[in-house]
């Protein structure tokens, strides 16, 4: 009867275990996908019509092989003349950013929503048609200022050297103003020919309560295993001892 109810204890323990582990495991997923829609996202990148549009597009995924999958995108990516601006690798998450020629965008879009696991996509847009033509103006009025500074500097003969001395730092000025609008064009130009591409990667770990609880069984046959083995001498003896004992008993009655 007792070697029944131990029994009984220990499935009781083991089945404890078991829900505990399950209930950690779900409570502390770090699976971020949900469900939604499976239909196709219809927002791609489209004709600007001659205004100056920079795009951002994103998207999530989860995946049992993360790193196969961010693989064939960067494959892909650099087929299409892209590349990785920036990355962040982690056991069971990843984030990059990829830059992509415009023009490229919706092949690769086509190509990205082919592939099982990716949701959340996201298009993102910003018209800087009057930032680009503010920064064009701004550049011809400093070209023409220093124009006028130039020839004056060059043609008239009646200036002091004090005067050419000023028109020269006038110049100078000019130039650093021209320099900085330049910068400012050159980083429009290259967000409107390379779109931004950011992927957020997520690895599938809906069974990993499987594993966990696996582990936790190892380490309690282990802990057992290692229990008897320390024991089991002492139990021994103790056997001994005993039987020593009642024969001892036995001869004396």
């Amino acid at each position: 009867m007792k070697k029944i109810l131990n029994l009984k204890n220990v499935l009781f323990v083991l089945l404890f275990v078991f829900v505990i582990i399950s209930l950690a495991s779900c409570g502390g997923s770090n699976s971020t996908r949900r469900d939604y829609d499976s239909s196709p996202i219809v927002n791609y990148v489209v004709e600007s019509n001659g205004r100056k549009v920079v795009y951002n597009i994103s998207y999530d995924y989860e995946g049992k092989e993360i790193k196969n999958t961010i693989k064939d995108v960067k494959n892909k990516i650099v087929e299409f003349g892209g590349y990785i601006s920036e990355s962040r690798d982690q056991e069971y998450y990843s984030m990059y950013y990829y830059k992509v020629p415009t023009d490229k965008v919706n092949e690769l879009l086509d190509f990205i929503d082919s592939i099982n696991g990716f949701y959340n996509k996201t298009v993102n847009t910003r018209d800087v048609t009057s930032t680009y033509s503010s920064v064009n103006s701004t550049l011809d009025r400093l070209n023409a200022k220093k124009k006028i500074y130039e020839d004056e500097l060059n043609n008239n003969t009646s200036l002091t050297a004090d005067e050419k001395l000023r028109y020269l730092d006038l110049i100078e000025g000019v130039d650093n103003q021209i320099q900085d609008y330049y910068s400012k064009k050159d980083k429009l130009e290259e967000e409107l020919d390379y779109s931004t591409i950011s992927i957020c990667y997520n690895a599938d770990r809906s069974d990993e309560w499987i594993k966990r609880f696996g582990t936790v069984m190892l380490d309690l046959l282990k802990y057992i295993g290692v229990t008897v083995a320390i024991t089991a001498p002492f139990a021994v003896a103790g056997v001994i001892v005993f039987i020593v004992i009642k024969k001892k008993k036995k001869k004396e009655e």
